[in-house]
């Protein structure tokens, strides 16, 4: 047994890396929205995305939620706020309606120095005086820290994307007229046109013939998921597999890639796309990625808006702003398919380590130059998300956890899993084992693609 002294001392040592854990996290959400003021913490720019001055409440409602509220019976930072910041509560076209910048940055800083205060009774309660099994996350503190600081951060990934919907709203709105009052067979037609000339300006082996070949992965008995505390419910327990060999991508899927895509017909061609899709297709009238604006010349490339300004797509940057079903039709396109969320995390292990430090942490504004290594695939941690041929499900053994909702109601194959991260992913977040989720019909992410096939 403990002595008191040592635990006392293990209990200081559990505040301070709960404290370190909470405010890197913070840090980094603050320097997101550092140059953001009312207007654009206000702005409800996609119906699938709060604002992000909701976003900001919502990091501190949760924290006080669970650090306070069920962490030491004091619900004052939390049950005032349930209905304006809570998932549950108003739905998104009602979460306009903001208290001022000031206001939000006021109540993260009060909760956070009421859950300062309140990290040694916690910590305290961290001890194991009672079975593992009858532990809850508010009794062990590393956790708590762990689960609030991951919270943020994946919250902090979606204010990127809320600014760069914005951003690249008021970029098509000053460089579309080129689009203005065309219907849709036109505008493919005008997308087909910019496309065909940019790959012929990149020349045909540019854009065609020196894409690295796919790389083989291995099959036979491999490990999937996670057994470690901190780890989400849905990433637990790990488990075994048995996989086939199969090829691939060395890299993402680019834009050089996708804009051939677009030149032969890609959105066109039916047999390229599933039921699901075809349909999506027909409301959605696209014909080409989200975020793509017209080329200011004939034969250069595409604009995009990133979160440093508008610049000229990279030719060999993943192609982001693509949903599971244009992913799907572009595989079909290559004779290819996507992988499995198995094979994809199978392909991780192997990868280990990147040579270079990936993309992530919004240390670049956007996708940048997709990397080759010739032993493995690369670029699987950060830059953009890759679609899954997966839906998302409960890995054998599943049991929920902090909380029943955050993993089990989207079950039940009306999702698909993305793995790996994109350049505004927390290195603490991307990890092989780590799932997202989202409908097959969300392109609004930074998310692109890799290739899968079967050996022949």
């Amino acid at each position: 047994m403990l002595s008191r002294s040592r635990s006392h001392g293990l209990g200081e040592a559990a505040v301070e890396r709960a404290l370190c854990t909470l405010d890197a996290a913070r840090a980094e959400t603050l320097r997101l929205v550092g140059g953001l003021g009312d207007p654009e913490l206000d702005a409800f720019v996609d119906p699938e995305f709060s604002p992000i001055g909701w976003h900001l409440g919502h990091i501190a409602y949760t924290e006080a939620l669970w650090a306070l509220e069920r962490g030491i019976g004091d619900p004052i930072l939390s049950v005032p706020f349930e209905r304006a910041f809570s998932q549950g509560g108003r739905p998104k076209p009602d979460r306009v309606r903001l208290p001022p910048r000031a206001e939000l940055l006021d109540y993260m800083r009060h909760v956070r120095e009421q859950v300062r205060a309140a990290l040694p009774a916690l910590a305290r309660r961290s001890e194991p005086r009672r079975p593992a099994g009858e532990q809850t996350a508010v009794d062990d503190v590393a956790f708590l820290a762990w689960f609030l600081s991951s919270h943020e951060r994946q919250h902090r990934e979606t204010i990127a994307v809320v600014r760069a919907l914005a951003l690249h709203r008021a970029a098509a709105g000053a460089e579309g007229g080129a689009l203005a009052g065309l219907g849709p067979p036109a505008r493919r037609a005008q997308w087909r046109a910019w496309a065909r000339a940019w790959v012929e300006q990149l020349g045909s082996a540019r854009a065609a013939c020196d894409e690295p070949g796919p790389v083989a992965v291995p099959g036979g008995a491999v490990r999937i998921g996670t057994n470690a505390r901190l780890a989400y419910d849905n990433e637990r327990p790990a488990g075994t597999r048995s996989l086939d060999p199969f090829a691939l991508d060395a890299r993402p899927v680019t834009c050089a890639r996708w804009a051939r895509f677009i030149a032969d017909g890609g959105y066109e061609r039916r047999e390229l796309w599933t039921g699901p899709g075809r349909r999506w297709l027909s409301r959605a009238e696209v014909a080409a990625p989200l975020g793509w604006l017209p080329p200011p010349a004939a034969g250069s490339a595409p604009l995009r808006a990133r979160l440093d300004g508008v610049a000229p797509l990279d030719p060999d940057e993943p192609v982001c702003g693509v949903n599971a079903h244009e992913a799907d039709a572009f595989a079909r396109s290559c004779g290819a398919r996507l992988p499995t969320e198995a094979e994809w995390e199978q392909a991780a292990r192997i990868a280990g380590e990147p040579a270079a430090p990936p993309n992530l942490d919004l240390t670049a504004a956007g996708p940048t130059a997709a990397r080759v290594r010739g032993d493995a695939p690369a670029d699987l941690l950060g830059n953009v998300w890759e679609w899954t041929a997966s839906t998302f499900e409960p890995h054998p053994g599943f049991v929920a956890y902090p909380y029943e909702g955050y993993s089990s109601p989207y079950f039940g194959g009306t999702h698909r899993v993305m793995r790996g991260g994109s350049f505004a992913t927390s290195p603490a977040i991307a990890r092989p084992t780590f799932r997202n989720w989202y409908p097959p019909s969300m392109r609004q992410l930074f998310v692109g693609l890799r290739c899968a096939s079967d050996p022949r």
